[in-house]
């Protein structure tokens, strides 16, 4: 069996650990503060005995008394605490003391304090002083207390301290404990008492917590929490018997159901089977157009090449004509030029006759003169051959150019020719350009219809595609719903057998 960990163990535990703790930082903070006062009690102490022991010895020793001086620190021999008084000289020899320096503790130890300082050394706090009187360096005096008669003090302190605060700590846990008992503990056991009853299926029990705190607020939604549940299993046991009604029903109805859903079923595998012929069909028929589409694209292809080529020739053939025009026209120029040239070879040679008359005439003017003639003589005849030349290479030359100018002409005639059968051949090749394109465009129109024809077959086989695919999703929706009115029929069942369950569970409650 489970260890049960009582409700006011868990609260007491903690408050208790709790104070304790509080206890105790408070007995460490209040024995702290007793201790520091002692302390500074002790410390004053040995203050005020440095100051009455040091002003009687300046006194004393200043006016030369040393009996008074002897009865000053005779005076600190009564005093218990007291460690030990050592008085030394202006020249810092001993003078005198009370009681023996402690182990530990010598004249240069004491030396080197320094004036009007308090230092602990080895259990016991020692003061320097200087005596002086009338502003004259009498010595220095040493008086030491023992530590440890403090520490009576401190303990009756500390002492006093735990036993008050343990006082009110048991009163404190004592009231607590009162408290928890009366205000926690019974309303727990009530309430525990209940619940025990309610699980062993008694939903007719009930509270009767009385007050204004939080248990009675409890005790009061506990008592509606009952009531309401009672009315709720009362509830459910109605329902129950109505599950078991709306089960066999619901039995009944998905046994039909899945009959239906099997014939559909059967009608939609056999349209599925009818939409993929049919895809497959409009495949076959998907292929041949783009077979179609492509070699119609081919055709157009080759027509395009044709008439670039056509074109290309129409534009040869038209500048071969402008060619032979413009020859023509040039060869026309050439012979009229050669004709001008005859001309000028006329002029030339009428020159070569006159020079020749010239020369001629000039031989008998030379012949006349005699021996003073006889170098013009020379020239003469020089003139006379050249002229006999030139009129020779006039021949030649007007031979030449008859001939030249009867080739340019000939030329002409044929070039003429030529260009009009090479305009008659453009005009040929423009109307068979206007013929190819003509057929070029007849081929773009077809392209264009086996596209679209194209297109509107391989759509019709996307919507078949789809057709077939919901179809193909109804078949298993249908097979889906087939499934899951069986389902529903085993829940059917399931649901009535576990309604007749719950009954007899809800029986066991007792809610009168």
């Amino acid at each position: 069996m489970k260890k049960i960990i009582t409700v006011r163990s868990k609260i007491l535990a903690p408050f208790i650990f709790i104070s304790i703790l509080a206890a105790i930082v408070n007995i460490y903070y209040f024995s702290s503060k007793q201790i520091e006062q002692i302390d500074k009690t002790f410390v004053e102490r040995v203050e005020k005995s440095s100051a009455y022991l040091n002003l009687g010895l300046s006194l004393s020793l200043g006016t030369g008394n040393m009996l008074g001086a002897k009865r000053t620190t005779d005076y600190y021999k009564e005093d218990e605490e007291l460690a030990f008084i050592y008085i030394l000289d202006e020249e810092n020899e001993f003078f005198t003391k009370i009681n023996d320096l402690p182990e530990g503790i010598d004249e240069k130890k004491l030396l080197e304090l320094k004036d009007n300082a308090i230092a602990e050394i080895n259990g016991v706090i020692i003061k320097r002083s200087r005596m002086e009187y009338d502003k004259e360096f009498l010595g220095t005096s040493f008086i030491a207390y023992k530590t440890d008669s403090r520490g009576g003090s401190v303990r009756s302190t500390i002492l006093s301290a735990v036993i008050l605060i343990s006082i009110l700590l048991i009163i404190n846990v004592a009231v607590l404990i009162y408290i928890i008992r009366h205000t926690i503990s019974n309303p727990l056991n009530i309430i525990l008492e209940r619940v025990k009853l309610i699980s062993e299926g008694d939903l007719a029990t009930q509270s009767n917590i009385k007050g204004n705190d939080e248990f009675a607020q409890l005790s009061d939604y506990f008592n509606t929490a009952m009531h309401n549940l009672s009315t709720m299993v009362n509830d459910a046991k109605s329902l129950s018997d109505e599950n078991n009604s709306v089960s066999s029903n619901l039995s009944n109805t998905s046994d039909i159901m899945k009959k239906l859903t099997l014939k559909s079923a059967t009608l939609v595998e056999t349209a599925a089977t009818n939409g993929s012929i049919i895809q497959s069909k409009l495949q076959d028929s998907v292929l041949a157009s783009q077979e179609a589409r492509d070699e119609a694209i081919e055709v157009g292809k080759k027509l395009e090449e044709a008439r670039g080529g056509v074109l290309d020739m129409i534009t040869r053939v038209q500048h071969s004509a402008e060619v032979e025009t413009e020859m023509v026209g040039r060869l026309q120029e050439l012979s009229s030029e050669a004709t001008q040239v005859k001309e000028v070879l006329s002029v030339i040679s009428d020159i070569a006759d006159q020079t020749n008359l010239l020369a001629l005439n000039a031989a008998i003017e030379a012949a006349r003169a005699g021996e003073h003639g006889r170098g013009f003589a020379v020239v003469a005849d020089e003139v006379r051959k050249l002229a006999e030349r030139t009129q020779k290479s006039l021949v030649d030359i007007h031979s030449t150019i008859n001939v030249i100018v009867q080739s340019i002409t000939d030329t002409s005639a044929t070039i003429s020719l030529n260009s009009k059968q090479v305009d008659e051949l453009s005009n040929v090749s423009i109307n068979v350009e206007q013929m190819i394109n003509e057929t070029s465009h007849i081929m773009q129109n077809a392209i264009v219809t086996a596209e679209s024809s194209l297109k509107d077959i391989v759509q019709m086989k996307e919507d078949t595609g789809s057709v077939v695919t919901e179809i193909t999703q109804a078949n298993e929706s249908v097979s889906q719903t087939s499934h899951n009115i069986s389902e529903v029929s085993n829940a059917a069942d399931t649901l009535d057998k576990l309604s007749q369950d719950l009954k007899d569970k809800l029986s066991a409650f007792k809610t009168d």
